[in-house]
């Protein structure tokens, strides 16, 4: 789930949600130009096996990296 306001958006990510959990929010609101090459980088960061629940700020100019991480 997403969260925005005028000034800032949140990414929050429930306990037990899995990469395609988070791919499907951020590319549902918008924030993935290319879903494909986010979820290779994921792959090659292991990120599906460390996705963590919490509240994420997202930022312009983020890129998949910085999304991961």
């Amino acid at each position: 789930m997403i969260c925005d306001d005028k000034s800032k958006a949140y990414l929050y990510i429930r306990t037990g949600s899995t990469l395609q959990d988070v791919q499907s929010s951020l590319k549902h609101k918008g924030y993935l130009k290319h879903p494909k090459w986010f979820a290779w980088a994921a792959q090659l960061l292991h990120y599906e096996q460390s996705v963590k629940p919490g509240k994420y700020e997202l930022k312009q100019g983020m890129n998949n990296r910085d999304l991961i991480e």
